[in-house]
């Protein structure tokens, strides 16, 4: 399975969720944790809020399970987003 996307990653620090009505898709995985996204005719976009100190994982599966996932990191530093 090849997955095309690509990812906004707003970090909010405790100001809820902040979205714009573009997103057709949205779940919250926990309270900290929110995933917003929009399929297009050959790619996802995808937003994802976290309330974090440190860095965010996300990934697909076909599983659910991390073996095997499609994943990557993502973090701020000096006000610069960075996702790898």
């Amino acid at each position: 399975m090849v997955w095309i996307w690509a990812v906004l990653l707003p970090v909010t620090l405790g100001l809820g969720h902040i979205t714009g009505a573009h997103w057709t898709h949205s779940v919250d995985l926990d309270p900290n944790y929110s995933v917003f996204w929009t399929p297009g005719a050959e790619d996802i976009t995808f937003e994802v809020q976290v309330r974090t100190l440190g860095y965010i994982g996300f990934g697909f599966s076909a599983d659910g399970q991390m073996p095997g996932a499609d994943m990557g990191t993502g973090w701020v530093r000096d006000n610069q987003v960075f996702f790898q």
